[in-house]
């Protein structure tokens, strides 16, 4: 009976450093891209992207002349407009191949964008000959004005005019009307225009709207300028992770955690740093195995007795992979004797989960660098304090390797001295469970034993027959 009761004891005894049921606040700082908004958008663009993928055109941008006519007030005036925006887009093709260097000087002579609203004019450039000899009174009438005849007097412009190119462009419905506009005529006479027109990557943002009206904001013109320094917000933060074990099955226990994050001291929700999971891990190594909602590797937190020659593999969801942590050094904390665990590494290449939470592109490369303490009672493998700063940076040889996120977390004040008091609470356990008690339980089990045997032994001498 005794010793049932002590295995029963010490089978308590083994789950109380595994007793995952746990409430913790971490505080710190989380830095943040100031215009994270602008800078989703602009990956999300795939104009911009390609964009940036071609150095030539991104030299072009940078030109003063490019980008008087792409940030100027006259690109503003005709995006403003979408219905002017979009008859633009639709005829770039035919203006690439038409606006030659004659045609732009052209369109300099307010008389000749007057005369191509006409429709008349049309019918003159397709067949100047046939229009000379034509009888029809509109075209005789068109013919007889002065604008008309010094035009036809002008062999060069006439040819220009009258290429399959111009014709191309003028047969597009409406777009004389659109030539009519100032804003328009001003972006056309820009000295940039024909190196614009000339390249296909820039022609595509010419087409693009959306993407222009990026590149004019004048957030971009600072970040293109100099990507290296982008701008971090710090945001003070405070996460509650709450823990409760559901399910016990056997080697394996599947708890709920919910991680809620909010702005330190504000209790403004941070929804896109918050989080629900269920955790599959194994009862007795705290590692964590399949049955989860998320594909975790590595170990949920520290084993009972842990070996300063043994290296951890700590799950470290800010990369959604495990990093080894490492015996450095024991600290004496509150009284309580613990080990200090570093992990250090960098040049983590981040998977998509991660960037997920900040709204990256997954195929954006990114890489991450992890500096993590923890400070750990041995004895019962019960973290009591936890010490982390987590980069991201974006790879770009264009731009080198530019932070795009910092985070520094450590556990509250409060966290802290809940976790000690559980820890020498777990130690007190262990010694009246793992040395005094059983030894004294054992003691009087034999005591017992004893006195029942001897009097079992003087019964049976009672009912014995005489010699």
């Amino acid at each position: 009976m005794f010793a049932g009761i002590w295995l029963s004891s010490f089978s308590d005894f083994k789950k109380i450093p595994t007793d995952y049921s746990q409430t913790v606040d971490f505080q710190g700082t989380y830095s943040v891209l100031e215009e994270r908004e602008l800078i989703q958008e602009l990956l999300s663009s795939p104009s911009i992207n390609t964009l940036l993928a071609n150095p030539p055109s991104i030299v072009l941008l940078a030109d003063p002349q490019t980008r008087s006519l792409l940030f100027g007030d006259d690109i503003r005036s005709v995006l403003s407009r979408p219905e002017l925006a979009s008859r633009l887009a639709s005829d770039l093709p035919a203006l690439s191949q038409a606006l030659t260097p004659e045609i732009l000087a052209a369109l300099a002579n307010p008389a000749v964008v007057q005369l191509m609203a006409n429709p008349v004019f049309m019918t003159v450039l397709a067949d100047p000959g046939a229009a000379l000899r034509s009888t029809d009174p509109e075209v005789r009438q068109f013919l007889a004005s002065r604008q008309v005849r010094g035009l036809l007097g002008d062999p060069a412009l006439l040819q220009a005019l009258t290429s399959p190119a111009v014709g191309q462009l003028f047969a597009s419905p409406g777009f004389a009307a659109v030539l009519s506009d100032p804003a328009v005529l001003n972006l056309l006479r820009n000295p940039a225009t024909g190196a614009v027109l000339g390249d296909p990557v820039v022609m595509n943002l010419l087409g693009d709207p959306a993407a222009l009206a990026l590149l004019t904001d004048p957030r971009t013109v600072k970040l293109l300028s100099d990507p290296s320094e982008l701008s971090l917000r710090q945001i003070p933060v405070n996460f509650h992770r709450v823990r409760n074990a559901v399910s016990n099955d056997g080697d394996r226990i599947l708890l709920n955690q919910t991680f809620d994050a909010s702005v330190l001291g504000g209790g403004q929700p941070l929804d896109q740093f918050s989080s629900t999971a269920v955790l599959a891990v194994d009862r007795a190594s705290r590692e964590y195995i399949n049955g989860g909602t998320e594909a975790r590797r590595g170990r949920f937190a520290f084993p009972a007795d842990v070996s300063k020659n043994e290296k951890y593999d700590l799950w470290v969801h800010e990369v959604f992979e495990p990093v080894r942590a490492e015996y450095n050094r024991t600290e004496v904390r509150d009284g309580l004797e613990t080990w200090v665990f570093e992990s250090n590494r960098t040049g983590i290449v981040l998977r998509e989960e991660p960037k997920r939470s900040f709204g990256i592109p997954a195929d954006l490369p990114m890489v991450s660098d992890v500096a993590l303490t923890t400070w750990t009672e041995p004895k019962t493998g019960i973290t009591v304090d936890v010490d982390s700063e987590i980069e991201y940076r974006v790879i770009d040889p264009d731009i080198g390797s530019p932070v795009v996120f910092n985070g520094q977390i450590h556990y509250s004040g409060e966290s802290v001295k809940d976790s000690i008091d559980d820890a020498k609470d777990g130690k007190r356990l262990i010694f009246w469970l793992g040395g005094v008690l059983p030894w004294s339980v054992m003691s009087l089990g034999f005591l017992v034993l004893s006195t029942a045997l001897i009097a079992w032994g003087r019964r049976q001498q009672d009912v014995l027959p005489e010699a």
